[in-house]
């Protein structure tokens, strides 16, 4: 009996090993060319051009960079970001669009990171968080945008770390965005349009000498880790560019708060040394002395007439 009882109880768990491993052997799991059909299946005249992998998450969450067209009639060329959730629903990121793919080296090649697709996007970890954001110009209405997205790792949501309008012209001639090192931070300078009623208020320090440039300036950007997005700090200053120009401004810097200090040193040196008896005594009234000296006088000579009268 305890030979039969046995049997039943190893069936029984052979039994539930197995259908677990059919259930888990069932669970659909998609390639890369599935991902690309179910984004078609919406949008049947789109062509793809090129298709690749971002990031993944171990709870099934995968997110695609892809490069495509509306129709095959349509010059210009997307980019755009694809966050899959693990039930294969996606959501659409476009992060470039209406650029003359001829003009994107000299717009992007200030950008650091791996350039795609001919200077469309660049992948970087540009904030050293330790996890790859993704920078792109993006041509809209009335001025170029420069984005910098990522993925929250937390929340799988995608993040916008910069959304900021530049200043090209055209057909470009110089480069709107440069990673620098601009006092001691690492950031990137931005090319802006400022228009003549604000610098009015808030005039350019250091204008272009081209008059067609006299209204752009360079803007630097850094990340800010307490509201985790970039920031802007102030116009850029060229003479603290780079490692040279970061220890310029830290002899600056040292030599301003040494001469605040020595300036505090002095001042309490003076009034330490200060004597209190003689700042009362230099105040003291000097009719005081003469009135008082008169007063004694005329006592002294009322004594002596008072005596001679005695005597």
């Amino acid at each position: 009996m305890k030979k039969i009882t046995s049997f039943i109880c190893l069936f029984t768990i052979f039994t539930q090993v197995y259908l677990f491993t059919e259930d888990d052997l069932s669970i659909e799991v998609w390639s890369i060319d599935d991902y690309k059909k179910a984004i078609i299946v919406r949008n049947r005249n789109m062509i793809i051009y090129e298709f690749v992998e971002f990031a993944n998450f171990e709870t099934g969450e995968r997110y695609f960079l892809c490069k495509s067209s509306v129709n095959a009639m349509d010059k210009y060329k997307d980019i755009a970001l694809y966050a899959f959730n693990k039930g294969y629903e996606y959501q659409r990121f476009l992060l470039s669009f209406g650029n003359d793919e001829d003009d994107n080296e000299v717009l992007m090649r200030g950008i650091l990171g791996n350039h795609l697709w001919g200077y469309m996007v660049s992948i970087g970890d540009f904030n050293n968080d330790g996890i790859n954001e993704i920078a792109s110009l993006a041509f809209t209405g009335s001025e170029p945008v420069l984005k910098i997205i990522s993925i929250d790792p937390y929340s799988k949501e995608i993040v916008h770390y910069l959304n900021e309008g530049i200043s090209v012209d055209y057909p470009p001639t110089y480069t709107p965005v440069e990673f620098i090192n601009y006092k001691g931070m690492n950031g990137f300078k931005i090319k802006k349009y400022i228009p003549p009623n604000i610098q009015t208020s808030k005039p350019i320090k250091f204008p272009s000498s081209e008059d067609k440039f006299r209204n752009l300036a360079w803007i630097f950007y850094t990340w800010d880790e307490t509201q985790r997005k970039y920031v802007e700090i102030e116009e850029v200053d060229p003479r603290y560019i780079g490692d040279e120009g970061a220890r310029l401004y830290q002899r600056e810097k040292d030599g301003l708060n040494k001469n605040e200090i020595e300036h505090f040193s002095d001042s309490e040196i003076t009034l330490k040394t200060e004597s209190p008896q003689t700042t009362k005594d230099s105040q003291f009234p000097l009719w005081l002395f003469i009135g008082g000296g008169l007063l004694l006088a005329a006592v002294g000579v009322g004594v002596v007439a008072m005596k001679r009268k005695k005597g």
